[in-house]
């Protein structure tokens, strides 16, 4: 039985092919529709949600066969069961037996996380065999399970991984499955993610076939940091916690997960790198040498760690960004450490195209971040402090009348930021009409006073709402 829902349509929208030709203006239900056109709308309708492709499937039948008929929306894999009572099982295999009836002959994204017996996971081996062997499967991530010792027979089904392209893991794999995969690794498997304890000689030894296709490669935490690994040309991209004391010639990537020390970037080690992704760890007082980057052109920095960038050399910075852990927005601490930066006289990064400072600063501080940090830049985005909306210290600072605070930083000739264009605030501030006109005619008057070439300015509100003004609306 079908819904009664309709769906308007104008009398130009080729309804020869739905309405009868009698009654061209009546109101056409939704089950009236071309099932190709209907399919993209409820294709549309579950893109983003299983629980909604569930509310879908059960309105009627004839949506439950359009969807159900839909290869690509079946392709996620989810081979996933924490308990192992028979119940649980059993709910399993049913459900991974109509879901792999739905997908057809597509590539599968395999998501693993189980908790079975051994008797349990030699049948669901033995199903994967059957019905979605390993040559199959376009992803493979593996958060827990492929618990015990699994023999060839049992790995029968898993021994192809021709079409990989990507592969996780989080947890470590018995029965030797890493190494199936390195011995039928092709040039498709273009990354690699272990998120587990593993010792640096057998991470070499199950990777050698693989190292060869890689373009990114995650690494896990080895027994030490003093370990060497290397890395081939291939392979641009390197994710990690911890950086090795070692050398990556090729690496033009780096994103570090926890803090590490300052010094552990050396050039030498890292001569070819662009983009850093990092935390920092308090910076060793005995530590005076500056660190030259010289290929780095884009710079994240995120923790509460900042003193380091005061003693960082990049002569092609293009882009910065300092970013707020969640759980430590606006802290007085990290705000403090800040102010510290800003005012250190070794100072002296100034991206060319990019400046993001997403903590709350107070409007000195952040005055004082723009006049440091910003002489070449031409966008920059900042945080204001939910406490301190006052905007007459960062108005004074872009007419180049210094705030005493900043009296030597900025004089009258001085054209703060020459080479900006485009300046955004984030603010908490919920966006009302009286709000908006205020902060409207601040905006308007930074565009006004600012010798320099700013053309716009934008405030993006606590709600994600944001508010414009620029040079042409004068």
């Amino acid at each position: 039985m079908t819904t009664p829902a309709t769906l308007d349509i104008s009398p130009d929208e080729h309804l020869d092919k739905v309405v009868d030709a009698q009654t061209p203006g009546r109101r056409l239900k939704i089950m009236d529709m071309p099932h190709d056109h209907l399919q993209l709308i409820l294709c549309e309708a579950i893109r983003d949600s299983p629980a909604d492709r569930l509310s879908v499937l059960g309105v009627c039948f004839l949506w439950r066969d359009i969807l159900s008929k839909t290869h690509h929306l079946w392709t996620n894999l989810r081979i996933v069961s924490r308990s192992d009572s028979d119940e649980h099982f059993e709910r399993l295999m049913w459900r991974l037996d109509v879901q792999i009836g739905r997908c057809g002959t597509s590539l599968l994204d395999v998501d693993w996380a189980t908790n079975l017996r051994p008797g349990q996971t030699v049948e669901l081996f033995t199903w994967i065999a059957r019905r979605a062997p390993s040559w199959r499967w376009r992803s493979l991530v593996v958060r827990y399970g492929f618990f015990g010792t699994l023999d060839e027979t049992t790995l029968a089904g898993v021994s192809d991984f021709g079409n990989l392209t990507t592969l996780t893991l989080y947890s470590h794999m018995p029965g030797g499955f890493l190494h199936l995969v390195n011995q039928s690794a092709t040039p498709n498997l273009t990354y690699l993610g272990l998120h587990m304890v593993m010792r640096s000689n057998e991470f070499t030894a199950n990777t050698t076939s693989i190292f060869t296709s890689l373009s990114r490669i995650k690494f896990p935490r080895f027994e030490s940091n003093s370990v060497t690994v290397v890395l081939p040309e291939n392979i641009k991209t390197l994710i990690t916690r911890h950086v090795l004391d070692c050398g990556f010639p090729h690496i033009t990537s780096l994103t570090v997960g926890k803090p590490n020390p300052f010094e552990l970037f050396k050039e030498q080690h890292f001569p070819n790198l662009e983009y850093l992704e990092v935390m920092f760890t308090p910076l060793d007082p005995s530590i005076t040498e500056p660190l030259r980057l010289t290929t780095l052109t884009t710079l994240i920095v995120t923790g509460n760690h900042f003193e380091p960038l005061a003693l960082m050399i990049l002569p092609n910075l293009q882009v910065l960004r300092i970013l707020s852990l969640a759980s430590e927005q606006g802290s007085r601490q990290q705000i403090k450490r800040l102010r510290k930066l800003f005012l250190r006289p070794q100072l002296n990064l100034s991206p060319t195209e990019e400046l993001e400072v997403d903590i709350g600063l107070p409007c000195i501080a952040l005055a004082t971040c723009i006049v440091r940090m910003a002489r070449k830049t031409k966008h920059v985005a900042v945080r204001f402090e939910s406490k301190d909306q006052k905007t007459q210290a960062i108005t004074r600072v872009f007419a180049s009348r210094p705030t005493p605070l900043l009296v030597g930083a900025v004089r009258e000739t001085t054209v703060v930021a020459p080479c900006l264009q485009t300046l955004e605030f984030r603010t908490p501030i919920q966006r009302t009409e009286k709000v908006e006109d205020e902060w409207r005619l601040f905006m308007m008057g930074l565009v006004e006073l600012h010798r320099g070439k700013l053309e716009s300015v934008k405030t993006v509100w606590g709600d994600d709402s944001d508010t414009s003004v620029s040079r042409s609306d004068f």
